[in-house]
């Protein structure tokens, strides 16, 4: 698998300054054969540019037929991420899913933003709703409770998980089963802050390790996964020491 940097904040809508940080943090700390890195140019002054290079590194890597995770950044480069998968699998065979506390399904707007990445995604076709699973999620604005509700999309909470554990690794189970090529983006919020501090939106009662390992599993080990990325980690806010050993974690799973 290609670790792949992404270091743009720029569809953080400047709520995560630093986020930018991340992937050079992360593999400072990692014994990763520098074979295996390959990086995205970012142009800082023109996010349309760095949605496109984005774009196009993925199209060459899945090209070549590597399997690569994302190391962000902000959570607006899955959009263009999985724009490239989906292009290169066809919408209908590209699967993503997601953890995240959020629903990421705000507005229709470019560029992208990290606030509204699936929702665009869905728009453009690029991915079939019944495509997408968000697991995790504990925060919906009313706009994105009608989206997701207008388009059948499966959500799990991280209450479900924690009050039905064997429900939701099945429904888990059920959506990778399904899927002819899968994506996941593991978006740090997704877990509880008493693990995961350092990220620019926390949200209270999120997943612990252990269940976010569990439901993980299917994906890992179903031979379908593709690609993925890891998103929103701060290096510069506080218990960021913490959250980095979380993140270094979640990469050996997929290493």
């Amino acid at each position: 698998m290609i670790l792949v940097k992404v270091p743009s904040e720029q569809g953080s809508l400047e709520k995560n300054i630093g986020c930018a940080k991340a992937p050079e943090s992360l593999l400072s700390s990692l014994s990763i054969n520098p074979e295996q890195v390959d990086e995205v140019r970012v142009e800082k002054s023109d996010i349309e540019e760095t949605d496109k290079a984005i774009f196009e590194k993925t199209s060459k890597l899945l090209k070549s037929e590597s399997r690569l995770f994302l190391l962000g950044g902000d959570h607006s480069i899955t959009y263009s991420s999985f724009s490239a998968f989906s292009s290169h699998f066809s919408p209908e065979q590209s699967s993503l899913l997601i953890f995240d506390a959020h629903a990421d399904s705000y507005q229709s707007f470019k560029p992208v933003s990290h606030e509204d990445m699936n929702r665009v995604l869905v728009e453009e076709k690029s991915l079939l709703p019944s495509n997408l699973m968000i697991v995790g999620v504990r925060s919906i604005y009313p706009p994105e409770q009608e989206f997701i509700e207008k388009h059948s999309i499966q959500t799990i909470s991280s209450e479900q998980v924690s009050l039905e554990p064997f429900h939701s690794l099945q429904q888990v189970e059920g959506f990778v089963a399904k899927a002819k090529n899968l994506y996941v983006s593991i978006d740090i919020d997704a877990f509880d802050p008493s693990i995961a501090p350092a990220t620019g939106y926390v949200e209270e009662n999120g997943l612990l390790w252990k269940q976010f390992s569990a439901l993980l599993s299917p994906a890992l080990k179903s031979g379908k996964l593709w690609a993925g990325d890891l998103v929103e980690f701060n290096p510069l806010m506080r218990g960021a020491e913490k959250t980095q050993i979380l993140c270094e974690n979640i990469i050996k799973k997929f290493l």
